[in-house]
């Protein structure tokens, strides 16, 4: 009687199983720490960029302050 009351006790979850969704879920895990990786040199990348565009800005307003026209109409750097 006992042996059969422990064939209708409640199921149980296999090992294997338990194993193969841990190791989905470090897989998960590592993937979004990769993705947030490229995004962040993504973003750095970005800011230098829009560092170098107001850098390349100023020289060129600088340019136009200090530009004349010769008589031939060209542009002259002093």
């Amino acid at each position: 009687m006992n042996d059969r009351a422990s064939r209708t006790a409640e199921p149980t979850i296999p090992t294997g199983a338990i194993v193969a969704f841990g190791i989905a879920l470090l897989g998960l895990a590592l993937s979004l720490v990769a993705a947030l990786g490229v995004l962040q040199s993504q973003r750095t990348r970005t800011v230098e960029l829009q560092r170098r565009v107001v850098t390349l800005e100023r020289q060129l307003d600088s340019v136009r302050t200090h530009a004349t026209r010769d008589t031939s109409g060209f542009v002259t750097r002093p």
